[in-house]
């Protein structure tokens, strides 16, 4: 599963408003988690 399919879903079902899925990729920060990665090489 994945998040926007939860996001589709919830549409789907009535439990939120709006009719555009999120672009999730827009709240990820690839630098942040390279760090973490680094980190536990």
């Amino acid at each position: 599963m994945t998040l926007e399919g939860e996001a589709r879903w919830a549409m789907r079902e009535g439990l939120v408003k709006g009719t555009k899925t999120p672009n999730y990729l827009e709240y990820i920060y690839p630098g942040l988690l390279n760090k973490i990665r680094a980190n536990t090489e």
